[in-house]
């Protein structure tokens, strides 16, 4: 996807959102586009944002299960239902198409449900792919255990206990309305937290039976409950399971660390495309935040170099795009 330089607009559009609310904004858009200095950027700016407002003016009026994608510039006019839902509104104008959205979509073939737990909160998420999607936190508004004065022990501990099991309820209630259990994409669920209440849980709470069968073993020992929790979780997990993405990532991104270490890799645009246009490149890493990904791909590619798309979402691939800017390579020779 190429398009004149600073000219490129991206638009990713929730399921949720209304057009008339989407297309007053570009319009409002498109009128700050008029001050632009640059005479050919402002013409073409205006004109990519007319041509988007024209295309969201005459879509269909059925709804959309998933939003859409739109990637307008130059020569280019996609307006694309993505393979899940958008959940975040995003409208970008640069020199490049923001496709990083879109490619997480495609790259993730596996789904876990992450449940970190503990007396105090518990968190409830999704691993897709190398992505932790934090869904929602609970508080258990569970009583300490230290009883009130005039209160007899044995009533104390019963009123806790019952309190207790109340919350692991809800819980399990909160579970069965995030994973479908009739779902064909979930690979599997990931539970964790801190001490024993994590396991207490499982064989307490009325989690239903077709959900607690997909519970991998052993459960994780993580030292939070909240959204760094479900990080925690996933790369312990993770750790442990040489077939998941994100253990795939870690390896990939490694690799590449290891063949700069010792000098044998290169890095750096210029570099790179140099070696690319020579036909030496043996192979390419490249991250999918970056807006000239398939750029990339499509050059190495054509000279037949292998290609991995790295993702951002997760820690070590959020260290490769902020420190090597997304890009590696390793010579034939």
């Amino acid at each position: 996807m190429q398009g004149v330089p600073n000219s490129c607009v991206t638009l990713y559009v929730p399921p949720t959102k209304r057009l008339v609310d989407v297309v007053g904004r570009l319009r409002s858009e498109q009128v700050q586009a008029e001050n632009i200095k640059d005479r050919v950027t402002r013409q073409s700016i205006v004109s990519a944002l007319g041509r988007l407002i024209h295309l969201l003016n005459h879509m269909p009026s059925e709804s959309r299960s998933h939003g859409w994608a739109c990637f307008i510039g130059g020569d280019e006019e996609q307006i694309i239902e993505p393979p899940e839902p958008i959940t975040t509104y995003l409208y970008r104008c640069g020199s490049g198409f923001a496709l990083d959205p879109l490619l997480q979509m495609t790259m993730e073939s596996e789904v876990y449900g992450l449940i970190v737990i503990d007396r105090q909160e518990a968190s409830i998420g999704w691993l897709k792919g190398t992505r932790v999607v934090p869904v929602e936190t609970y508080d258990s508004h569970l009583m300490g255990k230290h009883r009130a004065g005039g209160q007899s022990q044995h009533r104390f501990e019963r009123t806790m206990e019952n309190e207790e099991v109340a919350y692991y309820r809800r819980v399990a209630e909160h579970v069965l309305r995030i994973f479908d259990p009739c779902s064909h994409t979930l690979s599997g669920i990931f539970v964790g937290g801190p001490g024993s209440t994590k396991d207490y849980f499982l064989e307490q709470s009325d989690m239903d039976y077709r959900l607690k069968a997909m519970v991998l073993q052993p459960t994780a020992n993580v030292g939070y409950t909240d959204e760094s929790g479900l990080w925690e979780l996933a790369r312990t997990v993770s750790s442990q399971r040489s077939e998941m993405a994100l253990t795939k990532e870690r390896n990939v991104v490694t690799e590449f660390l290891t063949a700069a270490k010792i000098g044998t890799a290169i890095y750096g645009a210029e570099e790179i495309r140099a070696l690319i246009t020579e036909g030496r490149a043996k192979k390419l890493w490249v991250s999918s935040g970056r807006p000239d990904v398939l750029e990339w791909v499509t050059q190495a590619e054509a000279a037949r170099t292998e290609v991995i798309i790295v993702s951002d979402g997760s820690p070590e691939g959020h260290m490769f795009l902020s420190g090597f800017q997304g890009l590696g390579a390793l010579p034939r020779w």
